[in-house]
């Protein structure tokens, strides 16, 4: 993962089934199925961030950003940006949290999440 090979990988996988479900489903459907996707990607990130082992480093938060951008590209071909930037914002409030620098910004980014995200795990 902290080399890049899982989420460009995963990317370029749902690129090829996205072309091979686009010619089966109305487009309405397919953008639905799409955000499906994105919305249990993150969901499976969030977990498996959350319950790794160890310390979260500075390249662990730069591999986090690296992939909400990998993210935000990609499912942007498909679907608005807006419903993109609020599926992935948790992305980015978890790596906030995780390079906070003091109690109160831990606070109030941690505050942020419950409030934007009650669904978060």
């Amino acid at each position: 993962w902290s080399e890049g090979q899982v989420t460009e990988y995963l990317v370029a996988t749902f690129g090829d089934y996205f072309t091979d479900v686009k010619m089966y489903v109305e487009e309405r459907s397919f953008r639905r199925f799409v955000e499906a996707c994105l919305e249990e990607t993150v969901v499976v990130y969030v977990d498996h961030l959350l319950i790794q082992r160890n310390y979260i480093k500075e390249e662990t938060i730069e591999r986090m950003k690296l992939d909400e951008d990998v993210l935000m590209d990609f499912f942007r071909e498909y679907i608005s940006v807006s419903k993109v930037e609020n599926r992935v914002r948790i992305l980015s409030d978890l790596r906030e949290l995780a390079s906070a620098e003091s109690l109160d910004a831990f606070t109030l980014i941690y505050s942020n999440i419950l409030e934007h995200q009650p669904d978060c795990p």
